[in-house]
This record gives structure tokens, sequence and C-alpha cells, in this order.
């Protein structure tokens, strides 16, 4: 009924003990992490409106961003164009760095959504799948 999925969307967030991020600190740490081809970021923002961020843009519509809160670190991949298992790899290689840069002792919960997108195979039309499969209708 259902092919192969296709991941869209892979984001986590790491909570911590509330603390003012110093945009000077979040530069060095962008300038660090822009040395690594692997997991650079093109741009950072740190006084925009959305917040603190390092960002890279990818094509017409993947995003990368890292961006940081009074209370959390937020990763987010925005229409990827990477495996599920490069993600992490990017989380592992990223977060250490930004925790103790920015003096951050641990992480006290974390969340993490992964979005995708299925082809229906046996549907020409999406509505009738969800009206009579989904809702039994």
């Amino acid at each position: 009924m259902l092919s192969e999925d296709r991941p869209i969307h892979f984001s986590t967030e790491l909570m911590h003990v509330p603390k003012q991020h110093d945009a000077q600190v979040l530069k060095k740490l962008y300038l660090d992490l822009s040395e690594s081809r692997q997991f650079a970021y093109d741009s950072c923002d740190l006084t925009g409106p959305a917040g603190k961020r390092l960002y890279s843009k990818r094509g017409q519509k993947t995003q990368s961003v890292f961006a940081f809160a009074p209370d959390r670190l937020a990763l987010v991949e925005e229409w990827v164009d990477m495996p599920l298992s490069r993600f992490l790899d990017k989380v592992k290689a990223v977060v250490p760095p930004a925790m103790e840069a920015l003096g951050i002792p641990f992480i006290v919960a974390q969340t993490a959504i992964i979005r995708t997108t299925f082809a229906l195979t046996h549907f020409e039309d999406a509505r009738a799948f969800l009206v009579g499969q989904v809702c039994n209708q």
C-alpha cells in the first residue's frame, strides 16, 4: 500500500538550565565549526528576531540550523538531503563543542522529530486513501 518513505525533516532540541549565550562565544563556535567541511554552517545570525543561530542553505529548499535559546540548543534539518545516520553524526559532532564553549554542564531533556512522506502505490488520489482507509468512512 505504501512505498518507501522519504524523510523531509530531522530535528532535536536539547534542554539545559537557563543561561544567556554570549554572542562572541557563539561567533567563535561558528568559526570553529566552519573549519569542518562535513558539518560547517555557511552563515550566522546572532542579532536577528529569530534568535541566535548558525545556518546553511543548500539547493532550493534544504536548510540546516543550529539555534541557541536561553534554555535549549536546537538542531534542525529541513527538506533533508541526508540520511538519519548523518544527522545523528552531526548532532554528536557539534553538540559537545557547543556545550563546552557555552559552559553547559549537562542536558536535562531531549526531544527529537522525524517527518517523512510516503507515496501511495494503490491509490491515484490521497483523499480516497484518507477517507476510506484512515477514517474508515
